[in-house]
């Protein structure tokens, strides 16, 4: 678990010297993701086309984020 923020910031290094790598943005919400860090995973799991190879994973990811989200969020509601 402790290498996630070290790959998050290699894809993100990566990401700025080729910004149309799809598959690294993919790379990068995954990570982000197992790391959970949920909202910044969707951002990038959005970022990647319908149409790209990586397209309906990204889509399935993003949605299992917001679940996650949408249950931290109601754990912190039902701790208030």
């Amino acid at each position: 678990g402790k290498q996630y923020p070290r790959a998050a910031q290699l894809y993100s290094n990566v990401l700025q010297l080729a910004p149309g790598r799809t598959d690294v943005v993919f790379y990068l919400g995954r990570v982000l993701y197992l790391a959970k860090q949920y909202k910044q995973s969707v951002t990038h799991f959005d970022r990647v086309p319908d149409t790209d190879s990586k397209g309906f994973e990204s889509r399935t990811h993003a949605a299992k984020a917001c679940r996650e989200l949408e249950d931290h969020e109601r754990a912190v509601s039902n701790a208030e």
